[in-house]
């Protein structure tokens, strides 16, 4: 029986090299340069299932863009491929009058990578095949100063990680199928924390919610504006206005 070194081996240097780039399986980088460290590097990188269906495409004289294709979608897929099928399940039954989707919402160091506000806000964690968990308690961390429910999305192959807590929803899928079920639903947070809330408004959108119709000279900093308003505004009071006002930025008007 083949080994996958042996597998990858019966596939022209061209045709690995073409896979790499299409698939991003592994970092192209200066270390790569002949057929062999190819070799080496898929080995690696690969089950032997995988090993065995490129070899299969190579054999069968599939284009490797089209093996590309087929492995990135249906064999280990990657986070564009799940970010766009969550996104078709996501906003199946959504009232666009009332409820915004949005994507890769800027947290500082991290990006939320699907968001739903309502009424309350969600955030969804993606993790594809290829991913791992080495990131994902300082990301739970920062959600949960942030939004009111959080979420991981993983595959049904994919254990459970520690660090994800009762408090955590999760919801599974399949691939290549992507039928997504929710295992467990997420507890709500009642007191995200108001000032890095504010911290992620616009300054114009912390200027309206300080001077609101008032015509004063809005000269105020941003930090200035943050402090103020935690002085006039409770915590739930922030936690409400922070989600009118995300919902405006993506497309759904309030007003204050």
């Amino acid at each position: 029986m083949a080994t996958k070194e042996e597998l990858i081996s019966e596939i022209s240097f061209r045709y690995l090299k073409k896979f790499v780039i299409e698939t991003g399986v592994i970092r192209k980088s200066a270390g790569y340069h002949t057929k062999e460290d190819h070799v080496q590097a898929l080995a690696r990188a690969l089950t032997k299932p995988e090993c065995e269906f490129i070899n299969s495409c190579y054999q069968n004289q599939t284009d490797a863009s089209e093996c590309s294709q087929q492995f990135r979608t249906e064999i280990r897929p990657d986070e564009e491929i799940v970010r766009r099928h969550f996104l078709d399940y996501i906003q199946r039954d959504i009232n666009e009058d009332k409820e915004v989707v949005f994507e890769e919402f800027p947290l500082g160091e991290n990006r939320a990578d699907v968001n739903y506000f309502n009424g309350n806000s969600f955030t969804y964690e993606l993790k594809s095949p290829r991913d791992s968990f080495r990131r994902l308690e300082k990301q739970l961390d920062t959600y949960s100063d942030i939004f009111e429910f959080i979420s991981v999305v993983l595959p049904y192959d994919f254990e459970i990680p520690e660090i994800a807590t009762e408090e955590t929803g999760i919801i599974r899928y399949d691939y290549p199928e992507f039928d997504f079920n929710v295992e467990q639903k997420p507890a709500k947070i009642d007191s995200p924390d108001a000032r890095q809330q504010l911290q992620l408004l616009w300054i114009g959108e912390l200027e309206d919610i300080f001077y609101q119709d008032n015509e004063a000279d809005r000269d105020m900093k941003k930090s200035e504006l943050i402090s103020n308003i935690l002085n006039t505004y409770s915590r739930s009071e922030v936690n409400n206005i922070f989600k009118q006002k995300i919902k405006s930025r993506y497309g759904v008007e309030h007003h204050l």
